[in-house]
């Protein structure tokens, strides 16, 4: 018979993350989905959720072997104008200093960008909550 993991059973099984977080995962195809047990109770196959963490676990050992990151190659961006050789070096070397962080910090380097995009939604939403808390100019 299958076993199933209900909220209360991802953590101590090696799913760190708050529902959000796993919710985005599960979005995003990163994370085995949810099923529905019952109006109000959700549960996850605890095979698929055992396999993605260990996924996560063979993941982290091959991203710290050292000297051993990639660097990514991203697609030229469609342009206009001809191509200038400073703007390939810039990316290769933004490329690079991606990598380094990436493995530095022992993830793969999509997992820093979408970091980065976090931080800065983030303080987006901070932002637009404090300019909307202001009073209006003219009253």
């Amino acid at each position: 018979m299958p076993r199933i993991y209900v909220w209360k059973e991802l953590r101590p099984n090696g799913v760190p993350y708050v529902r959000k977080h796993v919710t985005t995962l599960e979005r995003l195809g990163e994370f085995p989905m949810h099923f529905n047990l019952g109006p109000n109770r959700v549960g996850w196959m605890a095979d698929e959720v055992d396999a993605w963490v260990e996924q996560r676990v063979r993941n982290r050992r091959i991203v710290s072997t050292p000297a051993t990151a990639e660097i990514p190659q991203f697609p030229r961006p469609r342009a206009s104008r001809t191509e200038d050789p400073a703007d390939a070096r810039c990316t290769a070397e933004i490329a690079r200093m991606l990598a380094q962080e990436a493995a530095r910090r022992g993830i793969t380097t999509i997992e820093l960008i979408r970091q980065i995009i976090d931080t800065h939604d983030g303080a987006a939403r901070t932002t637009r909550r404090r300019s909307a808390a202001e009073p209006a100019l003219n009253t």
